[in-house]
């Protein structure tokens, strides 16, 4: 899988740039401040953002042969609902950490790369960035006398 990061904003008073959006080409035609998130797959596009249902599917061809995929899992009614009752004894949440980790690293990945301002090699067992030493003062920090993680 490969994943480009391109996100709209940049610097702490997080003023737009549209250098940092995908090229033109990929956003054919759509607003890219509209959407949080562009897939491109084998056979077509899909814009969405994680805040509302305004998604947009662009297929290559007639777009007929989509199918909405089946729903395998459940849907949650309430997140804070689903944590407590995970956290005493039910079902885990389906943002659990086996999920959510590996997921938010991803996410953490792409905003150190902004900040490095270059294309990152990742290696996942090491924890560390090969190609990007400087990148290393964003994946971890010194911990005070008493307070370090084992």
């Amino acid at each position: 899988v490969m994943l480009k990061w391109y996100d709209g904003y940049r610097g702490a008073d997080r003023k737009k740039d549209p250098q940092n959006f995908p090229p033109a080409a990929l956003l054919e035609g759509e607003d890219p401040s509209k959407f949080g998130s562009l897939l491109v797959g084998e056979k077509g596009k899909f814009f969405f953002n994680r805040d509302n249902m305004n998604w947009v599917i662009k297929s290559e061809g007639t777009g007929e042969d989509f199918r909405e995929p089946e729903k395998t899992l459940p849907r949650v009614a309430n997140e804070d609902e689903e944590w407590v009752a995970a956290c005493k004894g039910g079902p885990a949440a389906l943002s659990n950490f086996a999920y959510a980790g590996p997921f938010t690293e991803t996410v953490l990945l792409g905003n150190v790369a902004i900040r490095v301002g270059k294309k990152l090699q990742w290696d996942a067992k090491k924890l560390r960035c090969p190609n990007a030493s400087e990148a290393d003062q964003f994946l971890r920090r010194a911990y005070r006398k008493g307070w370090e993680l084992s």
